[in-house]
């Protein structure tokens, strides 16, 4: 594994004024919802969760634009979602796996946001519709503060267990040390494009954005998520995401 970069990862002195940007993932294949189609079509107090996604991006004044990647098969669809958010640069098609679709996502970022190489990127879950603008300033802001790329994580309740690949009890981590990833996770541009493509080159399947930084040398710190952040993946969990939107829309003010 290459060190590609200074371990400080950022620039010491990263203009808090450069274009915020995100890339909205939504190329996913949904195989666990069952017979319920793709969950970023299904409804959520009126609106889809992809649609709701988008929004919250559209809607931040943290955030300058963002592009969206799809699956072929889903593009139009995702074209239609997409009608009528100025933000949103493009929706393009995604890859075979989640680590090739933010490659290609953020190549085209590069090419039609026309932001520097470090611009801050927040790679983001469509299936994530309940982001706060509060986490979204929390992220931004710990970047610029620590000049290291960030990822929203929580604490975990359960205990953990791993397993041996016969399915046995290998060992029990300490809970204390386990944290739940979310997104989104940020980075700049450019160090982003640099550790997915070395990733791709040497064939390593990667469990979410950050690793593929850390693979790299690049520092990252954590900022504690929101139990209310929750991604679409279950059948349930659309139910939940009801729930909490109707609970956060009541306490507007």
């Amino acid at each position: 594994m290459k060190k590609l970069i200074d371990p400080r990862c950022s620039k010491q002195e990263q203009d808090a004024d450069s274009p915020v940007l995100a890339l909205i993932t939504a190329a996913g294949s949904s195989s666990r919802m069952g017979d319920s189609g793709n969950k970023l079509f299904m409804d959520l107090c009126g609106k889809t969760v992809i649609r709701r996604c988008m929004e919250i991006f559209e809607n931040s004044t943290l955030i300058s634009a963002f592009l969206l990647t799809a699956a072929p098969a889903d593009l139009l669809r995702m074209r239609e979602e997409a009608k009528g958010l100025t933000k949103c640069l493009a929706v393009v098609s995604g890859g075979e796996v989640r680590s090739e679709s933010v490659l290609f996502g953020l190549r085209a970022l590069r090419k039609l946001s026309k932001a520097g190489g470090d611009a801050l990127v927040l790679v983001h879950d469509g299936a994530r519709p309940l982001l706060s603008e509060d986490k979204l300033r929390e992220l931004i802001e710990t970047n610029h503060r620590a000049h290291c790329a960030v990822g929203l994580a929580v604490e975990v309740s359960d205990t953990m267990r791993v397993l041996r690949s016969d399915g046995k009890i290998d060992y029990s981590p300490e809970r204390s040390l386990v944290r739940a990833m979310q997104t989104p996770q940020a980075a700049e541009l450019e160090l982003f494009l640099r550790a997915l493509e070395l990733a791709r080159e040497e064939h390593v399947q990667l469990s979410d954005d950050l690793e593929a930084l850390a693979r790299i040398g690049c520092p990252i710190q954590l900022v504690r998520g929101e139990r209310s952040n929750i991604k679409i993946t279950w059948p349930e969990d659309i139910l939940v995401a009801k729930v909490l939107l109707e609970n956060k829309d009541k306490h507007k003010p």
